[in-house]
């Protein structure tokens, strides 16, 4: 079996000595070139029992993240490779903007959008969210509603529209990402129901006046 990869070619030009480099100081690099500098060495006749166990080391861990990558796979578009972009689940935003504000979907959505570069999208997801949570709270605060089994169901309708009209549109649906941390989220929450509380106690001593 032929053991090439992608550093193969650049592994054939170099001296014995910086072949071992590679061996001696695996953690600054990373596997693949790791693994062509081995299969050098063997052509080479240079690789110890040391090296060798190096190699299956590595290819057993390969093999590892492989099938968790596959089982991810199967049912959504998660993914361990760690070249792929750092989001937010549309699920999680989903239940994020519907529990806290649609504004608060919107904040993570935009945030995944400057991931993906695309700062005009996520300037849109923010005006739209901001607009449309100004709209819901004035509309409930004129029919003088606060019980969460009225407002969840629009809210829930608020980050739909977002999904519907500004993700799907704009990100392929077979996007591969890595699951961000949920910890910024939830500090983003806690801001988000200040301010709010902040305005409720501001217009109950506007209306005291």
């Amino acid at each position: 079996m032929i053991k090439e990869n992608y550093y193969s070619n650049k592994m054939a030009a170099i001296s014995d000595k910086d072949l071992m480099e590679y061996i001696e100081n695996k953690s600054q690099y990373n596997d693949e070139a790791i693994l062509a500098a081995i299969w050098e060495l063997e052509k080479r006749k240079l690789a110890n029992d040391e090296i060798l166990e190096l190699e299956i080391q590595i290819n057993q861990q390969k093999f590892v993240e492989q099938e968790g990558s596959d089982e991810i796979n199967k049912a959504s578009n998660l993914t361990l490779d760690p070249n792929a972009p750092l989001l937010y689940s549309s699920k999680f935003i989903l239940i994020f903007g519907t529990l806290f504000s649609v504004f608060g979907g919107g904040i993570l959505m935009a945030l995944n959008f400057l991931r993906l570069n695309k700062p005009k999208h996520a300037l849109l997801a923010l005006f739209f969210s901001l607009g449309f949570t100004i709209i819901q709270l004035m509309f409930f605060s004129l029919i003088n509603v606060t019980s969460a089994f009225i407002t969840a169901p629009v809210s829930l309708l608020g980050i739909y529209l977002l999904d519907i009209y500004f993700w799907k549109r704009s990100v392929p649906h077979n996007l591969k990402f890595r699951k961000r941390d949920i910890k910024g989220a939830l500090i983003i929450a806690v801001l988000i129901s200040l301010f709010f509380v902040y305005l409720i106690f501001q217009t109950i001593d506007i209306n005291n006046i």
